[in-house]
């Protein structure tokens, strides 16, 4: 299991191995919450100003939604008043319950026996600069910036322009170079070329945008099988109680 944790500012992976009972614990408490058979067409708020959060859940039956400012929500339900200068202006956000469940399930699931994720594919995107700042020297010990940038390119499109992956050792000496310089102004030189420069260590199963594939989980062909059952009796991780306006045609499925 990998989560993202965020503390004073600074966001990480983090993952963990699950055992069958505790696998089963949170398919249980999944469950539990009603999301699997909720009608992602059935929720509505106000037109917001941050982040649309997706949910998808597959485990026996699969579901998603997006819902834009559901963090702020689910999290402060009067945010909306401040933003908007004013009461009753606007229509209430109608949010099934189950949502703000299984929002609330996989983003507060207990870390304590996390550790930071490895990984060692790096994906690294080039642009010509669109923010100002002085461009700062490459190392040479480095895979060169034309290079990088070649590998860019899309075969038979100059115009359009893909991440590089870069695995292993080099993966490694580039993430520490980016990250011991100005992150304000990631603006790179060689002496004749100028990029800008930014990158990220990739989830396994992680493909970043392409020349042929969207951006995604891109599980292998052949995934090893592995035998596990789940029964009600194992239990199930708590989750709190919803507080924004139920969805009234919506009524959350009970553990089977």
């Amino acid at each position: 299991m990998i989560i993202r944790s965020c503390e004073a500012g600074e966001c990480r992976f983090l993952q963990s191995n699950l055992e069958e009972v505790q696998l089963c614990q949170l398919i249980n408490a999944i469950d539990r919450t009603g999301f699997l058979d909720v009608d992602p067409q059935t929720s509505k708020v106000p037109e917001g100003s941050g982040a649309v959060i997706r949910l998808s859940v597959h485990v026996y039956k699969k579901n998603s939604v997006q819902i834009p400012d559901l963090d702020r929500w689910v999290d402060a339900p009067n945010w909306y008043e401040a933003y908007m200068g004013c009461l009753n202006c606007f229509d209430p956000p109608i949010i099934d319950p189950a949502i703000i469940n299984i929002y609330r399930l996989l983003t507060t699931f207990p870390s304590a026996d996390f550790t930071g994720m490895k990984t060692d594919r790096l994906a690294v995107w080039l642009s010509h600069p669109v923010i100002a700042g002085t461009p700062q020297t490459w190392d040479e010990k480095l895979i060169p910036l034309q290079d990088l940038a070649i590998d860019a390119i899309c075969p038979g499109d100059s115009s359009q322009r893909q991440a590089v992956i870069l695995e292993g050792p080099m993966a490694f000496s580039v993430s520490s170079f980016l990250s011991n310089r100005d992150a304000t102004a990631p603006i790179f030189t060689d002496g004749k070329m100028t990029w800008q420069v930014t990158s990220r260590w990739l989830l396994p199963d992680e493909m970043p945008d392409s020349c042929q594939e969207p951006p995604g989980m891109h599980p292998p062909e052949v995934y090893p099988v592995i035998l596990w059952h789940c029964d009600p009796d194992m239990g199930a991780i708590p989750t709190p109680t919803a507080t924004i306006t139920p969805t009234p045609s919506i009524t959350p499925t009970p553990l089977r």
